[in-house]
Formats: structure tokens, sequence, C-alpha cells
């Protein structure tokens, strides 16, 4: 016999759209905003006045960061298919994996097994010794652009701190940028990723719902990028420049050692 299912976040009838039991029209436009909708569907209540302050400020700190692989991805597929939005959209949101943005999956994850560990001490020490013997990166640290602080992540803990939202998992980051320092004998900075990381799981959110919400985030600075795009385009530009510098070299063998310019043209 097929199981119930159901569903405990909305539903749809003929007198609209009820939210975790909220009607979406009487009880939520115009008085609720993205963040406050965004908790409510997704841990079924609505932040106070701190933590809305706070999502507010995780959604911002992830959402632009000028040309990068999602924008550039998104501004290529809109170039392509300028009647697309919705692909240029999903490309751009596509690159949010595990090196840029989405890596507040990994670290959120990080930061609640040393939260919730008897020793944090330990746990971190095991963690960052298992991440480095690997060669791997330590989630939540580091930044190739800023070497002493990532002014994001400062204003992202900041806002926490300041709104009382602060908790065991911004002590579990401090706890892992320190141990990670000793052991590599240099300190590195706190980026985005893990402090936005800290900061959604001291709001209660679970681990499963870091990389979504940095993908909400993104999404909303894809738009601009999607409409300049379309009224001031550069990926034609862009792709031209590509094509002029990346040069094709045949494969190795007598008289195969030329090197060509491509052509500008598709």
């Amino acid at each position: 016999m097929p199981r119930d299912l159901e569903t405990r976040i909305a539903v749809h009838d003929e007198d609209g759209v009820t939210i975790r039991g909220r009607s979406l029209e009487a009880d939520l436009i115009g008085r609720a905003g993205y963040a406050d909708v965004l908790m409510l569907g997704t841990l079924g209540r609505l932040p106070d006045p701190d933590q809305r302050r706070v999502l507010d400020g995780c959604l911002v700190a992830l959402m632009e960061a000028g040309l990068n692989p999602s924008t550039l991805v998104t501004r290529m597929t809109a170039l392509a298919a300028p009647d697309q939005a919705q692909a240029a959209m999903a490309a751009g949101l596509l690159t949010v994996g595990d090196v840029y943005v989405g890596s507040v999956q990994e670290c959120a994850r990080l930061l609640a097994t040393i939260a919730a560990a008897e020793d944090p001490d330990r746990s971190a020490s095991a963690a960052v010794d298992d991440l480095l013997g690997r060669a791997a990166r330590v989630p939540g640290l580091g930044h190739g652009r800023h070497g002493d602080d990532d002014p994001r992540a400062l204003a992202v803990l900041r806002l926490a701190a300041d709104r009382g939202c602060a908790g065991e998992h911004h002590a579990a980051l401090d706890t892992l940028r320190r141990t990670t320092a000793e052991r590599l004998g240099r300190s590195l900075v706190v980026n985005v990723t893990g402090a936005v990381a800290a900061a959604l799981l001291d709001l209660g959110f679970p681990v499963s719902a870091a990389r979504p919400i940095a993908l909400a985030a993104r999404a909303g600075g894809l738009v601009g990028h999607v409409v300049e795009e379309l009224h001031r385009p550069t990926a034609k530009d862009l792709w031209s420049d590509a094509r002029s510098r990346v040069r094709y070299r045949e494969p190795a063998g007598p008289d195969r050692t030329h090197e060509h310019d491509q052509e500008v043209t598709p």
C-alpha cells in the first residue's frame, strides 16, 4: 500500500497560497521580506528582527562579486540565447560548487562537527590534519585577493555579534582558524563563505540549507548581469579576446610544432 505523502511548506488552493499556516496574501505580502519568507519556508518560523538583519546580511554578502565564473557564464549564455534568461541564470548558478560560493556547504558541515564535539579543539585538529594530509583546502579559510582580512567576512561576523546571533558555530570558526594557523605556521583569513556558514548555523539552519541559501543569494546578483548583458553587452568582446589570446598548438611530432592564432569567428 502506498504511503501517505505530505508537505508542510505550502499549498495553493481557491483561497490563495498558504505558507506554513500563514496566508501569503493577508500575512506576508507587504509585511514580510525575502529573508523572512526564506526562513519561514525552510525552518517553519519567521525570524525576529535581529535574525532578519543577519540573514539579510548573509544574502547580500554572497549576492555579488563582480566578474567571476558564475557571472561570465551567465553573460555568455545570454549572448548565445538572449531570449532565454532562465538558461543564463541557471548556467551561472551551476558554477556554485566547491570552489566558489558553494564552499559554504563544506564549511558548514565542518563547523557543525566541531561545535557538536565534546572536545572542539581535538575535532578541529583531526579535521585539519585530514584535509592538509590530502592537500585539500580548509573550507571557509583563505582568499587569493584578501591576504589580511576578507572585509565581507568581517562585516558578517560583526553583524552577527552585534545582533546577538553569534553562537557556538562562530566559536567553532575561531577554533578552526586557530588550529589551521598552528598546523601551517601562518594564519589564513576567514573568507566570506566561512563567515556566512557560521552565521547560518547559528541562526538555526541545517547544514543542508547552506548551499541552497548561497544559490538564493547569488541568483539575485545574476539578474543584474543578465539585464546588463542584454543592454550593454560585453560577452562577445570577452569571447573574441579569449580566442585571440588562447593559441592552438599542433600535436607534438615532426613538423607539427607550430602555434596559430585562432580566427575570431564562430
